[in-house]
């Protein structure tokens, strides 16, 4: 059975569909051509594949888990060499900045390489995708004597890093924080406090772990505006710049999860640990909002490469699988189930949402590429509008897409699919966190509504309408008319759904409230089906090799199939509070 074998071909497709090219012209990436950067695609890819992938199974079955005895978290056999070989090939600094030791290539390309770790094994990617969002939130905030001490540990992967926000009575409402953070006299600070839900708290795979705390001062004002950030290691290090003794960072338990059971999920328990202030004071979630914004983009990557494993294993056991006849076959014979019309749709319906998640969140990535590295301009704050109203929709649409995807390929298995045994569960039961965490989709559909769709007068969304009817009207004249209907429709209806929205912002706030959900997944779905009818056009222009003629089909298939879902959501958006069952009748009155 095939585990894992990265899809370079439709990686380097959507790379080039956003634009890699125009993203190599911004100085200090001129060394992003092509050639090189499909040479680092494929060694990655096979390094993936043949030395994480393996590793997914044991990860779910075993999971990591808290051992007492030696005071960490302890992972599955065979992750702790694998880290090591990962981090000696240097694959955790490839899209580092090089000014802060990194290799310098865009977060497009990293977000490519993303994908293909997280399809391998998606609990793993976890601890080196949260020690490069610490890496740049200490790269950008931290002062220059912190830089030089965690930075040359965290970017080679020597040390990891986590994002530690959540308490019992502070998860998405951060103002409740009550870990206290009390000067010591030396510039340092006595963190003492608990924390839950810690993705890759104190374990074994590196010698230290570099925690980014968020705590209080005992003059901190009331609300988020008194909460501070702290680097907080769990070993103190010493004047050598190595990890030396413990730091009163303790892992009390893990939790006991639905999936991602590699990747542990620590509660941490801080007594008067030495932590030092990251940016300003009181200023702390303005800091941590590079972590978690960056966090946000990734779990939507987290998305796609779980639901480009799902398809992958469930068009295997499509090609394996024989059940019943078609009519007019012999019916003394059974076939493949990939001949089945449902299956066959089931499995283009997979195609076709992960094709889509790719674009969009490689040309969110190649926005933000534009956003920080572009000289400053007119250009460069375009990029910057651009990023700040797709990431709510980056995160949202892929990670409700990936449930959907996962799903499906429970589905193609059949009953046997509802059996671990296959392996199809797994990814179903590891995308459900997906919708939840770094803030779950609700919040970014709230903050899509109320902070992103009205700035600068709607500019970023009213650039992708323009795009989309742009390349509807290309579709149209390329012979694609049913495509091109489609998409000037949803342009039409997301277009009036927004502006319902924008005109009741202040009058009518809590139906604008109640409309936010369903107004993201319209905006998901308007987005991809803006960058699918590129790929129609591209794989058009491409010629009739099997590979474009596939994705005619798959573009095709989401604009005609997919897209039109967009419609079903205008009378959500605008049904109001009223329409949703009461506190009263729901028992939840205080």
């Amino acid at each position: 059975m095939t585990v894992y074998a990265a899809p370079l071909d439709d990686i380097e497709f959507a790379l080039r569909i956003v634009g890699l090219d125009e993203v190599a012209k911004i100085p200090g990436f001129e060394h992003a051509d092509w050639d090189t950067v499909k040479d680092l695609m494929g060694e990655y890819g096979r390094f993936v594949a043949d030395r994480l992938a393996p590793l997914n199974r044991i990860g779910d079955e075993v999971g990591s888990y808290l051992d007492p005895s030696v005071g960490h978290v302890v992972t599955p056999e065979g992750w702790k060499e694998a880290w090591r070989d990962y981090v000696e090939a240097g694959w955790t600094t490839v899209s580092v900045p090089a000014k802060d030791g990194g290799g310098g290539f865009p977060g497009l390309v990293g977000a490519a390489l993303a994908e293909m770790l997280i399809s391998s094994n998606f609990a793993f990617a976890m601890c080196p995708g949260l020690t490069r969002s610490a890496a740049a939130t200490l790269a950008q905030w931290a002062s220059d004597d912190l830089r030089a001490k965690y930075l040359p540990k965290l970017v080679p992967g020597t040390w990891t890093g986590t994002m530690d926000l959540t308490e019992a009575d502070a998860g998405s409402d951060l103002a409740q924080v009550r870990t206290m953070a009390v000067p010591d006299g030396d510039g340092t600070w006595k963190v003492t406090g608990n924390k839950i839900f810690i993705s890759w708290g104190n374990h074994d795979m590196s010698e230290n772990t570099v925690h980014l705390v968020l705590a209080r001062t005992p003059d901190a004002p009331a609300g988020t505006r008194g909460i501070s950030l702290f680097a907080v290691p769990d070993r103190l290090v010493g004047a050598n710049g190595e990890a030396g003794e413990p730091n009163g960072v303790v892992c009390v338990s893990t939790e006991h999860k639905l999936g991602i059971k590699g990747s542990p999920t620590c509660v941490l328990s801080y007594e008067n640990s030495r932590g030092e202030l990251v940016g300003e004071l009181h200023r702390g979630l303005k800091a941590m909002f590079t972590m978690m914004n960056e966090s946000r983009i990734g779990v939507g990557l987290q998305g796609l490469g779980l639901s480009e494993r799902a398809y992958q294993k469930a068009k295997e056991y499509a090609g394996e699988r024989k059940q019943g006849r078609l009519p007019g076959d012999d019916p003394s014979k059974t076939v493949l189930i990939g001949h089945h019309p449902d299956v066959r749709r089931m499995l283009t319906t997979m195609k076709a949402e992960v094709e889509a998640m790719r674009l969009l969140l490689f040309y969110t990535a190649r926005v933000c590429d534009m956003a920080a590295d572009l000289p400053d301009g007119p250009d460069k704050e375009a990029a910057s509008r651009m990023e700040a109203f797709l990431t709510p929709i980056a995160k949202a649409w892929p990670t409700d897409t990936a449930n959907e995807v996962a799903s499906l390929g429970i589905q193609v298995h059949g009953g046997m699919g509802f059996i671990e045994e296959t392996g199809a569960a797994q990814f179903y039961r590891d995308a459900r966190i997906l919708p939840i965490y770094e803030g779950t989709n609700g919040i970014q559909a709230l903050d899509l509504v109320f902070r992103k769709l009205r700035m600068d007068e709607s500019e970023p969304m009213l650039q992708v309408v323009a795009g989309m009817k742009e390349v509807a009207g290309r579709l149209e004249s390329a012979g694609h008319q049913a495509e091109a209907k489609v998409l000037t429709e949803a342009a039409e209806v997301w277009t009036s759904s927004a502006r319902w929205l924008v005109e009741r912002f202040m009058s009518q706030t809590l139906d604008v409230m109640a409309g936010a959900t369903p107004f993201i997944a319209m905006s998901g779905l308007a987005v991809t089906g803006w960058l699918m009818g590129k790929q129609l056009l591209a794989s058009d222009a491409a010629g009739g090799d099997k590979a474009a003629a596939a994705r005619v089909v798959t573009a095709s298939f989401f604009l005609t199939q997919v897209l039109p879902r967009i419609g079903g959501y205008v009378g959500a958006v605008s049904a109001g509070i009223d329409n949703l069952l009461t506190p009263e009748v729901l028992g939840v009155e205080s």
